[in-house]
């Protein structure tokens, strides 16, 4: 499964915002269902050993 950058989510949302609402509401619908991508520390400590 794919994880979307939030950034790249509110693109979407902006996007389909400007189009009929009877053509978008499942889209927008799937869009809110998207989960945030956790952030990992870029220290190393995300690294297996």
């Amino acid at each position: 499964m794919y994880r979307i950058p939030e950034e790249d989510r509110k693109v979407f949302l902006e996007y389909l915002a400007k189009k009929p609402y009877i053509e978008v509401a499942g889209l927008v619908a799937r869009i809110a269902a998207w989960t945030k991508i956790e952030s990992k520390e870029k220290n190393g400590k995300d690294k297996t050993q």
